[in-house]
């Protein structure tokens, strides 16, 4: 079967294969330009090519169905997705040596299917029952305008972009339960199983944001699958569960957009969001409209970076807490981090494995360049790009003193880092004379040294350039910074 999009005929595959996702015989089936109508009036209840409102819209929003069958049964479809796809200029399904990056935007409640509660109930033999097209209302044109941009225009997305549609009130997810719902099990499918390996997506650059509903459907399915997205975008709505949500999208690339007049959500609700996040390391942005409401997708879309940004983002990228990348040996440390829900972590110094470092996040204290190789929950291998982290300006190596820093026992130097002058805690009058300072380098360097009160010395470091240095005091050794 066939569907023309801008004049370009692309071959649409009728797939059919075992659920890989749930412990089921149901098969799953992709095909164009089916709407599922349950009624004798469609062929084996599946009409294709059901006329449609805005048929102008045809050509250039390819239609297609995810559906699934009772234990094989091409006759019945048990459930269901639409979704409209846009393919890039010059697209050619054939040439599987360019991957491409996609976004998957969810709809609000008003733009379902079959029915928005209170507002709109289609009938089956009505055009519109679920396959409206009101998934394109919010952003189909702009998404359009980007997609077929030259590659290298402001703001382009040479890029798939998929608008799936769910038939109830945009009930993208459940925040009561950790499991996929139905429509985001079924998109789980349209990326792994479908936009992958079929229309050559880039695994590590897929972006979904949402709106209002659909912004909600975001925090939720995002929460659940963080391993799937590069980042995400949200306009006008907030997660169910912050906690969960922080925890699981911490190091996710996130974009929130806010109406200053909107009251669900409330300007203060974006704001803990970005606080919550925050306070644990995170780096949401967060994009306050004064002058808006509830619609902030139309001033979203304009902004004049909205899918330069998303283009900017790939799975493999490392995240660096604080965008901290110098280090200061025995000082300090800077965090890295990574995606959550990864089957499995390792990360790697100058190539080498570190012994225990199998989880998402890794404390670097050493300058050096840091990967992390990782196994996704489908088992596929990959590696992250490289981080380098290099050496703090006015820090050096302590090299040719053996074990340098000794357990200082009783002993206690502040402050660390020191400008002027450092202090020495607990320490023996008659001790004093056996207080030494030792560069980098091992030499030994004459300071003023003077008894403070109630046994403590103080050094006078104000003449030291910057760089690390040990005080010995017998066998022991004290390692600290000047600044």
């Amino acid at each position: 079967m066939f569907f023309r999009l801008s004049g370009l005929s692309v071959v649409v595959w009728l797939l059919s294969f075992n659920l890989s996702h749930a412990q089921t015989a149901d098969v799953i089936h992709y095909d164009s330009g089916y709407s599922w109508r349950g009624y004798n009036g469609c062929p084996s209840r599946l009409c294709h090519e059901y006329p449609m409102p805005m048929i102008d819209w045809d050509s250039k929003y390819a239609e297609a169905t995810l559906w699934k069958s009772p234990n094989g049964d091409p006759y019945y479809a048990s459930s269901f997705l639409n979704f409209r796809m846009i393919l890039p200029t010059g697209y050619n399904i054939k040439d599987n040596t360019k991957k491409y990056p996609v976004i998957i935007m969810l709809h609000g409640a008003g733009e379902s299917g079959r029915v928005w509660t209170d507002n709109f109930n289609y009938q089956p033999t009505d055009p519109e029952y679920d396959n409206n097209s009101g998934q394109l209302l919010n952003g189909g044109n702009e998404h359009m305008l980007a997609v077929k941009k030259a590659p290298n225009a402001v703001n382009a997305f040479p890029g798939i972009v998929v608008f799936p549609q769910v038939s109830y009130s945009a009930s993208w997810t459940d925040a009561s339960s950790a499991q996929l719902t139905q429509n985001e099990d079924y998109i789980v499918h349209l990326i792994e199983d479908y936009l992958v390996p079929r229309y050559h997506a880039d695994i590590n650059r897929i972006t979904m944001h949402g709106l209002s509903g659909g912004a909600k459907g975001t925090w939720g399915f995002a929460q659940k699958r963080p391993d799937l997205f590069a980042a995400i975008l949200l306009m006008s709505g907030v997660p169910y569960d912050l906690a969960g949500a922080e925890k699981a999208l911490l190091t996710t690339p996130i974009r929130i957009f806010q109406g200053g007049l909107d009251d669900n959500p409330t300007p203060g609700s974006s704001q803990n969001v970005v606080a919550a996040f925050k306070a644990d390391g995170g780096n949401p942005e967060l994009f306050l409209y004064e002058d808006l409401a509830h619609n902030t997708w139309e001033r979203a879309y304009s902004e004049p970076d909205f899918f330069t940004w998303i283009m900017a983002h790939d799975k493999r990228n490392v995240y660096v807490f604080d965008n901290k990348t110098v280090v200061c040996p025995g000082i300090d440390s800077v965090k890295l981090g990574f995606s959550a829900n990864m089957s499995s972590y390792q990360w790697t110094q100058d190539g080498f494995e570190l012994t225990g470092a199998h989880n998402r996040y890794y404390y670097v204290t050493e300058p050096g360049s840091y990967v992390v190789n990782f196994k996704r929950p489908n088992d596929q291998q990959d590696q992250s790009f490289k981080i380098d982290i290099g050496l703090k300006a006015g820090c050096a190596r302590i090299v040719g003193l053996g074990d340098d820093v000794i357990d200082p026992g009783q002993y206690k130097i502040y402050p660390n880092p020191a400008k002027d002058k450092v202090y020495i805690s607990n320490i023996q009058q008659e001790e004093i004379q056996d207080v030494h300072l030792v560069s980098s380098s091992g030499q030994t360097i004459n300071v003023s040294i003077q008894p403070g009160s109630e046994s403590s010395a103080e050094l006078n470091t104000s003449s030291l350039v910057p760089g690390i240095y040990l005080i010995r005091i017998n066998s022991r050794s004290f390692r600290f910074l000047k600044e």
